[in-house]
């Protein structure tokens, strides 16, 4: 068995503490008369001051002192100090009155003052041992000066551990908070020098190294508006406040205090949403997820599992998605609930083959060729895939009665510029023409995604660990970001409310300048944009828009029950639709170009090719947006 040293130095100091405060007790009782004193102890009264000390330790035993992992110390442990004095107190007067010594009550009035204040003693002896011990941690190792933000609960609990845990990375040197009443006070020994304003004077008067962002009831708007203040440090900044991190490092995990990440960097308010309808809807249903191996595809599988489907089917054209995946799912939920399909939606064969097997109840259609500037060179595939794929899934629904059908889509179809967000806005469209055939169909429509395959923050990331140069098309280039669980929830609970083909819209917040986007990375890495890495314009890439949109002019927005989701309503259908997407697909059985392809493509959803490719270029019409 492992000996607690530590602990066991408490237990003899308490020992000793309470033999002295007994002896100065009865010292002080007789006027600091020594033989007075010892004959008064040894006069048969020895038993009862060995029973004081020993409900000392008793009580120290019941109040944890003794088993306690803790190693600081605060106002609790002072008050519980005080309790335990008092109860060994109150339990040798009744020893007193059932045993009858012959005992002054002064003696024990004076004991419990001096055990007390003795005790207090040591404790300051220790956080002063502690104190001395960080400090010199803090110059004998590469423990950063760390200059912290805010002053609040979770800064203080920061400081102190920090001060007093052995192995941290970071030393706290200096803290500011916007607290009048709290400057120029001292947490564990570390003074509020100013205020958060002050973060570059403060941070060059102490030598800070690195700063950490310690305010967790923070919301995304204050928190950019912090970072921004900090960010002129030129320091590397780091966030310590989520509640799960806080519990976690008061618990001793480093892990805990972590840099700012990229969804930090947007500085927006994550989307909580109640799960609640989705999960009474999914449970029992056999469900079917296209393009199921990509980002949103496989977290689309992961929370239909979760919510009790009956049954899961992943279909993907990509074979190594699938085999990561399965191995991933496989990690929670047995073989029994799921399976992975390699297959194509443009194989309408292979399509009707696992309808008529597996009899569908919800169908998620994820699968699309969606990067921008590879589909403007290969536009016969992109409309194969998204718009005809999409057409033989519609189709497949429909022929086997499956409940309900939701498109993936994207903010890329509103007034597309290029020939990928022009076949999913003819995806949008024949959802709406197709609606009303037995299947509720919908299209839910939203923006970039952080995380997702090919997204351009893990491209940044790459260039930046290279040391550049970062690339961005255009100065004032915007996008929309969710991440991808928020997105999915929202998936969900849109897929689930359609009625009547409705196209839905996610609420993206508000979009974010890509440029500041990669600024912000470089800084997050603790390096500087244009120094230490430079950025540079590329240009607007085929096909690619300065802003994106989430709603047509044509259609009117209204509000759903869910707060962050907006249902779209368009105009009817153009007549001739039926008959422009047979000319389109004819085409693509002939060599008859990409520039006509493209043409009937556009011509499809009503928009004129040329004028579309000028549109996504127009910076005047993007001002005029924003």
């Amino acid at each position: 068995m492992r000996i607690n040293l530590r602990k066991i130095t408490y237990f003899l100091l308490d020992v000793f503490c309470a033999a002295v405060a007994v002896f100065f007790a009865v010292l002080l009782r007789f006027d600091m008369e020594f033989s007075s004193a010892k004959g008064y102890i040894m006069a048969g009264n020895a038993p009862f001051f060995i029973a004081l000390v020993a409900s000392v330790i008793l009580f120290g035993v019941i109040f944890g002192r003794y088993t306690s992992l803790q190693n600081t110390f605060s106002a609790r442990d002072v008050f519980w100090k005080g309790i335990s004095c008092v109860c060994s107190v109150v339990l040798t007067i009744v020893l007193h009155e059932i045993f009858k010594f012959n005992i002054s009550m002064s003696i024990l009035l004076i004991f419990m003052v001096l055990f007390f204040v003795l005790e207090m003693v040591l404790i300051s002896a220790e956080i002063g041992i502690r104190f001395y011990n960080s400090s010199l941690r803090a110059t004998k190792t590469k423990a950063r000066r760390a200059l912290i933000v805010g002053a609040g609960r979770a800064g203080s609990m920061l400081v102190q551990m920090l001060m007093t845990s052995r192995g941290m990375e970071s030393f706290p040197v200096a803290v500011v908070d916007d607290d009048p009443a709290k400057q120029g006070m001292k947490i564990s020994g570390v003074r509020v020098c100013g205020e958060i304003s002050d973060a570059v004077s403060v941070a060059k008067k102490v030598d800070a190294e690195e700063i950490i962002i310690a305010i967790p009831s923070a919301t995304a708007g204050e928190l950019k508006e912090i970072f921004e203040k900090c960010r002129r440090t030129g320091l590397a900044v780091k966030f310590f406040g989520n509640p799960i991190d806080f519990h976690e490092f008061i618990r001793g995990s480093k892990k805990s205090l972590k840099n700012l990440s990229i969804e930090d960097l947007l500085f927006r308010d994550s989307i909580k949403t109640d799960m609640n309808a989705v999960r009474e809807y999914i449970r029992g249903k056999t469900v079917l997820v296209t393009g199921g191996a990509g980002s949103i595809g496989s977290e689309i599988c992961r929370q239909v599992l979760e919510y009790g489907c009956k049954y899961l089917v992943v279909m993907d054209i990509n074979e190594n998605g699938l085999f990561f995946l399965r191995n991933d799912l496989l990690g929670k939920y047995p073989e029994e609930r799921f399976c992975v399909r390699v297959g194509s939606v443009r194989d309408k064969e292979r399509m009707n083959y696992l309808f008529a097997r597996h009899k569908f109840d919800v169908v998620f259609h994820a699968a699309a060729h969606k990067h921008v500037p590879l589909m403007e060179d290969n536009p016969f595939e992109a409309v194969k895939n998204n718009v005809f794929g999409t057409k033989n899934t519609i189709e497949c629904c429909i022929e086997n009665k499956t409940e309900r059908f939701v498109l993936i889509s994207t903010d890329k179809a509103v007034n597309p510029t290029n020939v990928m967000g022009a076949t999913k806005r003819a995806a949008e469209l024949l959802v709406q023409k197709y609606n009303g055939f037995g299947c509720v169909l919908s299209a839910v429509r939203f923006g970039n995604v952080l995380g997702s395959n090919g997204s351009v923050i893990p491209i940044f990331q790459k260039q930046i660990e290279q040391g550049g140069p970062v690339t961005v098309t255009h100065r004032d280039i915007m996008r929309y970001f969710m991440t991808i669980p928020e997105a999915v929830s929202l998936v969900l609970n849109a897929g689930i409310t359609a009625k009547n083909g409705e196209t839905f819209v996610l609420d993206m917040g508000q979009p974010v300048s890509i440029y500041d986007l990669a600024c912000n990375m470089i800084e997050l890495a603790g390096l500087r944009p244009h120094e230490d890495i430079e950025i540079e314009f590329t240009g607007l890439r085929p096909g690619e828009k300065m802003f994106e949109e989430l709603k047509l002019d044509s259609e009117k927005c209204t509000k759903t029950q869910h707060d962050k989701i907006f249902v779209m309503h368009p105009e009817a259908l153009s007549e001739s639709l039926d008959g422009d997407i047979e000319e389109l697909y004819e085409l693509l059985g002939v060599d008859c170009g990409e520039e006509k392809l493209k043409e009937a493509l556009f011509n499809v959803i009503g928009i004129d090719f040329k004028e579309s490719v000028l549109r996504g270029s127009d910076v005047n019409a993007f001002e005029e947006l924003v």
